[in-house]
C-alpha cells in the first residue's frame, strides 16, 4: 500500500479492478480525474465515499471498450481462475503507455487463492508487458512458517 500511496503517475482516467473496500482509491484520491471501479461485492462504505467515480458491482471483461492510462489489479489475481486472461483484458484495456499496478501471490496459503504465482520468469515471459519496476514482499506470519510473498508489479504497456 506504501508503493501505491507515492505513485503519481495516475493520468486521466483509472481502472481500478477488484475495488472491495476502496482503500487503493483512497491511496490515490486527489491525483485521480476520473476513473471506474469493478468487483463482484463492493462495501457500503466505497459506495457512499467514492461517489465521483463509477462503481460497477459486476466482474470486468473484455465487452468494455474504455481505455485506461492506470490500471490497479492489486491482491486480485490469485483469486481468479483465468489470471492470464484477464492481464490480456487488462493489457487491451490500456492506452498507448498505459501502466498496470498489480500484485501476484507466490506462497500466501488462503482458502480462497486458486492460482499461485511460483515461478516468476514463467509469469515476466506471459504477461505482454514491459516491467518497470518489480518489488517482492514479504509477508510476516507469526502463527506459520510458511515462507509467505507476493510481488508488486508496476507495468508498462
Amino acid at each position: 500500500m506504501k508503493i501505491i500511496s507515492q505513485y503519481n503517475k495516475c493520468g486521466e482516467n483509472a481502472l481500478f479492478i477488484g475495488v472491495g473496500t476502496g482503500l487503493e482509491v483512497a491511496l490515490l484520491e486527489g491525483k485521480i480525474t476520473n476513473f471506474n471501479a469493478y468487483d463482484s461485492s463492493i462495501s457500503e462504505f466505497a459506495k457512499l465515499k467514492y461517489k465521483n467515480g463509477n462503481l460497477y458491482e459486476e466482474l470486468f471483461d473484455d465487452g468494455i471498450n474504455e481505455r485506461y492510462d492506470t490500471v490497479l489489479c492489486i491482491e486480485l489475481l490469485e483469486h481468479v481462475d483465468k489470471p492470464y486472461h484477464l492481464l490480456t483484458v487488462l493489457y487491451n484495456s490500456l492506452n498507448f503507455d498505459g501502466q498496470l499496478l498489480t500484485t501476484t501471490v507466490k506462497n500466501i496459503p488462503q482458502f480462497d487463492h486458486v492460482v499461485y504465482f511460483t515461478n516468476e520468469t514463467e509469469f515476466d515471459k506471459k504477461i505482454g508487458f514491459s516491467t518497470i519496476n518489480k518489488v517482492p514482499l514479504r509477508h510476516e506470519n507469526m502463527s506459520s512458517k510458511v515462507d509467505s510473498n507476493n510481488i508488486f508489479y508496476q507495468l508498462k504497456k
